[in-house]
């Protein structure tokens, strides 16, 4: 089979995927809210602190407008195929916290705009300043503590120097999950499907980068970049959480979602796992 011809037999396939995972986000999304957002306060990054704090002075109904707003705005397919929009109280919600995301410091005649720093973060830099705490946490411990937790649920991972990946089947699908310690950020974690374990130039995922922060409504990429080395256990067993909500929510998700796509494709030139690179944009400051 041909690429082209695989992609257009994927394209009806991406979109009722992508419907069913935008309802399954608003309610995930709607039971964080409830419990307190126990998830994102589990996830140490500078979006994550700033989220928090800027939702601890918020009412209920503009948080949620917020995240409602962030789910549209990572999930444009699912906002395509159902003809939705972001709704006047979400576009301003979502206004309003970018607004509060960046301030203006004094530089020279020009002021320049920065992203915020919570207070939260400022207290982990100080604390780090004063060698009570770290947020240097090496490959080798990510890898141990990672693999700890999520070996027992998702089985041996395939390494590279960058990350580790698992695959795990459900149905016709591979279900591919990554934490990778490259880049600028501690961790980058996501979770992609596609109807064949190759990976290879000929683009027939699913879907792409399936992530707590998405799911949520904050941020495209769930980046973390403020674990602390004493949370790196804790971190590692919230992480294995995410995981097994993935897998138990999967199966009704993906019920009958069906294809019939070969593993290689005529035209399609395989990619070494070695250049997987899942995140080719992280978030910047």
């Amino acid at each position: 089979m041909k690429c082209a011809r695989a992609v257009g037999l994927m394209e009806p396939l991406r979109n009722e995927f992508a419907s069913r995972y935008y309802d399954w986000c608003l309610e995930e999304s709607a039971r964080e809210q409830r419990a307190g957002f126990p998830g994102i306060r589990a996830i140490p990054s500078y979006v994550s602190l700033l989220f928090l704090e800027y939702t601890a002075s918020r009412e209920e109904r503009e948080i949620r407008d917020l995240m409602v707003g962030g789910i549209k705005t990572w999930q444009p397919r699912a906002v395509t195929a159902g003809r939705l929009s972001l709704s006047a109280a979400e576009d301003a919600a979502q206004g309003r916290f970018k607004d509060y995301s960046t301030e203006l410091i004094a530089d020279g005649e020009q002021p320049l705009q920065v992203m915020r720093v919570s207070r939260r973060e400022r207290e982990i830099r100080e604390l780090e300043r004063l060698g009570r705490t770290t947020t240097l946490i090496t490959a080798k411990q990510w890898r141990g503590a990672l693999c700890e937790q999520l070996n027992p649920l998702l089985g041996r991972p395939e390494r590279s120097r960058s990350g580790i990946e698992y695959v795990t089947k459900i149905g016709p699908w591979f279900v591919q999950t990554r934490l990778d310690w490259d880049g600028r950020a501690q961790l980058n974690y996501a979770h992609w499907i596609t109807p064949r374990r190759r990976l290879d130039s000929c683009p027939t995922q699913l879907v792409n980068s399936i992530g707590p922060m998405s799911w949520y409504g904050i941020h495209r990429d769930t980046t973390l970049d403020l674990v602390q080395l004493h949370e790196l256990d804790s971190t590692a067993w919230a992480l294995a959480g995410f995981c097994r909500r993935v897998l138990d929510a999967l199966p009704r998700i993906l019920e009958g979602l069906e294809h019939r796509l070969p593993e290689a494709m005529e035209d399609g030139l395989q990619i070494p796992l070695r250049r997987r690179l899942i995140y080719l944009d992280t978030p910047r400051r």
